[in-house]
């Protein structure tokens, strides 16, 4: 069975060596990219099964990543849960439901809290089943 591939898009190293550390460590395919045009690039080459995006990310930023992967036939189905160290700002929640986000996590995050929402958007499937 082919594992879940998870795209995640941070500009800060420690961030990404951090999940990259977590997520493949519970079995999870990772890719990662820093920009947001890599971003878009990655998600129509790779075609994740989930993307993990930050929001404050060079170039073109998450919710613009976000619309325009929504917009996209060939991304609009990938889920995304975007990461963001301003979640309790009420205008930038709405802003990520805008960007057509699943969820999101709010940095500093905890690794069960981000861990759950991972599984949840996955629809519960174990990190060895892919669609």
């Amino acid at each position: 069975m082919a594992k879940a591939k998870i795209l995640i898009v941070d500009d800060s190293k420690a961030m990404v060596d951090a999940l990259v550390e977590l997520l493949a460590s519970k079995g999870y395919v990772v890719v990662t990219v820093a920009t947001g045009s890599d971003a878009l690039s990655a998600a129509q080459r790779e075609k994740p099964d989930l993307i993990l995006l930050d929001i404050a990310i060079p170039g073109l930023d998450g919710f613009m990543v976000g619309g325009k992967l929504k917009q996209d036939e060939t991304t609009k189905d990938i889920p995304i849960i975007m990461l963001t160290a301003h979640a309790g700002h009420e205008e930038q929640l709405r802003a990520v439901e805008e960007a057509g986000a699943a969820d999101f996590v709010a940095k500093p995050f905890r690794v069960d809290v981000l861990m759950e929402k991972i599984e949840g958007v996955l629809g519960g499937r174990p990190p060895g089943v892919s669609n």
